[in-house]
């Protein structure tokens, strides 16, 4: 966690990444807002417990207070006493009980956080999952392109060969047969 939160949120954004930066920001975005939410639940857990620890310490100093009292005065007031010590035993159980419950929420707060941390988790390795495949596809495309460029350039390559052989063989059939006999050959082939 040290690490993290000395990491700004405009150093986040700012972040000019690989080929895909984008889906690489939102990611490192999602991650802050988590990270933040997370501190800020467990800020307030920390502080809830700790109001309900000091309370228990407050009911349990007042009982003990009591029992001292008790042991100083007389049978009546001993009864009178009693009466309220078991109200405040009555409100000692309801505080336990709340108390209970409210770690049963925490547990329960604590596995909320699992689960979305596992959901998260998950959609953080289908994205890089879904970049490798991006980035794969991206790569053949460049190959074929590659490869059709080279079959293109053999393609020229290999018509301009064709165009200096009859342009020979129209040299060879002049020379054979004369200017006048290959013009007419060329008009017939509608050439020049």
């Amino acid at each position: 966690m040290g690490r993290w939160s000395k990491i700004e949120i405009d150093e986040i954004l700012d972040f000019n990444g690989g080929a895909a930066s984008d889906i690489a920001k939102y990611d490192r975005i999602m991650q802050h807002y988590l990270t933040e939410s997370v501190n800020v639940l467990s800020q307030k857990l920390v502080g809830v417990m700790e109001t309900i620890y000091k309370a228990h310490q407050s009911v349990d100093e007042k009982a003990d207070e009591l029992q001292k009292t008790f042991r100083e005065i007389t049978d009546k007031q001993i009864n009178a006493y009693e009466e309220n010590a078991n109200r405040l035993i009555g409100s000692n159980t309801k505080i336990s009980n709340s108390q209970s419950k409210l770690q049963k929420f925490v547990i329960f707060l604590t596995f909320v956080l699992v689960g979305a941390t596992i959901a998260y988790t998950l959609f953080t390795w289908q994205s890089v999952k879904a970049t490798l495949e991006s980035n794969e596809l991206q790569n053949s495309s460049i190959q074929i392109m590659k490869e059709t460029n080279k079959i293109q350039l053999r393609t020229v390559t290999a018509m301009e060969e064709a165009n200096k052989i009859q342009e020979k063989m129209a040299k060879i059939n002049e020379a054979i047969y004369g200017y006048e006999h290959v013009k007419n050959i060329n008009k017939s082939n509608n050439r020049p």
